[in-house]
């Protein structure tokens, strides 16, 4: 039963997670939206889910696009620190557009 609890706990924080990231996502996208509103609708979310790498990533995405360079590479590596996987997240990060102003620091890493 303990393990039962323990995993709906987990599908009920992935499923917030995943919320908050489509919100900020749908801001970006939709008429009238922007970068810099998506922005301010992912970053409370950091404090509610320190362990998710997805909301590091994706405000570098933000800063990224927003011309921040130095503070999207502050969030690709919080990223990359919280996933405990460099590879992956750099891996993911040469593939995505967002982050093609960054591709030759990451390069270098």
């Amino acid at each position: 039963k303990l393990m039962l609890h323990e995993l709906r706990a987990a599908i009920a924080s992935v499923a917030k997670d995943a919320g908050w990231i489509s919100h900020a996502y749908a801001l970006r996208r939709v008429k009238g939206g922007s970068l810099k509103k998506a922005w301010a609708a992912l970053r409370p979310a950091l404090e509610k889910f320190p362990k998710e790498s997805t909301i590091p990533y994706n405000l570098a995405c933000y800063a990224a696009q927003l011309s921040r360079p130095d503070e999207a590479m502050d969030w690709l590596h919080q990223a990359m620190e919280t996933a405990g996987d460099v590879e992956r997240i750099k891996l993911l990060a040469l593939a995505d557009a967002d982050l093609q102003p960054l591709w030759e620091r990451i390069r270098a890493w």
